[in-house]
């Protein structure tokens, strides 16, 4: 009986060892590491993501990559050649034994957390493949003070590089690097806010729950509004979105519940969902096509969930007859 409860257990653990597996395989890469990769498409063509080797948010790895790695841009499985075209969530996560890593010009996404806690790691190039960093991507790389966004970026997730070196030697206030705004640091400003010349973006929720801000000023430099930017800027009543802004994020200005009323320009041809939830009235004359945007009126008309598309006169909606000042004329 004995014996049969000791094999249950090992067998217990086994499983449990085996359900900690993050990844399709390994392969050993040119600096010597062994690095682990799910398969992202199976057809042609073959990609792959660099992922940690445990499915563990606290533990990544049963021994931590250390030195310098370099990642290839192609790896070879089962006789299939694969492009490495991104690193996944939390894939370097906790790796403070990392002292350089190489991103190849295969890779197009930097995934949350991917390099998070890499405390030995000094400096970073992104290359120019490279169009969206997310969350957390590099916070908490206490050594990292030299870092580069290349042009091709289009999309910046928030905190990501918090706590970093550079950082940390950061005046209070806005955050530029680059020519991005990649957040605000300091006691959360208020009243009214200039974002300086020369910004073609800002991260998502670089200004989330400002609670205090009440009016800001986006440079006509500006193309990339991110996720929830400006979300549940409660006292915030007038932003003018300029006419240089092609994309804004989600939630990018939902719950501003003091904007009455927000101009959009023809210029913007994405807008995430909810992007506008709870603001009275959207004005806009475009072609953006997508999810619901949550504005109360788009054009003094009831929105009620319904997707902008080509034309505004193609709005399914009634007039809003209880509100005769928001009813806007469409020609």
């Amino acid at each position: 009986m004995k014996r049969l409860i000791t094999l249950f257990f090992v067998i217990l653990i086994a499983g449990c060892a085996m359900a900690q597996k993050n990844y399709d395989f390994s392969a050993e890469c040119e600096s010597g590491q062994t690095l682990y990769y799910e398969i992202t498409s199976s057809a042609k063509p073959y990609t792959v993501e660099v992922v940690s080797e445990l499915n563990n948010r606290l533990k990544h790895y049963n021994t931590y990559p250390t030195g310098n790695i370099i990642i290839p841009q192609y790896v070879t499985y089962n006789g299939e050649k694969y492009s490495v075209t991104r690193i996944g969530i939390g894939a370097f996560g906790g790796c403070s034994g990392l002292t350089s890593i190489t991103i190849p010009n295969s890779v197009t996404i930097i995934g949350d957390r991917a390099f998070s806690g890499c405390t030995g790691l000094t400096s970073i190039i992104i290359p120019e493949s490279v169009t969206s960093i997310k969350n957390d991507a590099f916070a908490e790389c206490s050594g990292l003070s030299s870092i580069s966004i290349p042009n091709s970026v289009t999309s910046i997730g928030s905190t990501v590089f918090n706590n970093t070196a550079w950082y940390n030697t950061q005046p209070d206030g806005i955050l530029i690097l680059d020519g991005w705004c990649v957040g605000y640091k300091g006691v959360e400003p208020t009243g009214s806010l200039t974002i300086q010349e020369g910004i073609k973006g800002i991260a998502n929720r670089a200004f989330i729950e400002c609670s205090q801000l009440t009016s800001i000023s986006i440079p006509n430099t500006t193309k990339i509004i991110g996720e929830e930017t400006f979300y549940n800027c409660s006292k915030l009543t007038s932003i003018s979105i300029p006419n240089s802004v092609t994309s804004i994020g989600e939630r990018a200005f939902s719950r501003c519940n003091g904007l009455i009323s927000v101009t959009i320009p023809k210029s913007v041809t994405n807008i995430g969902e909810w992007a506008f939830g709870n603001v009275l009235n959207v004005i806009y004359d475009g072609n953006a096509k997508g999810r619901p945007w949550g504005a109360r009126t788009v054009n003094g008309i009831i929105d009620d969930g319904f997707v902008f598309s080509d034309s505004k006169k193609q709005i399914l909606s009634h007039i809003l007859a209880t509100k005769p000042t928001l009813q806007f004329l469409i020609q």
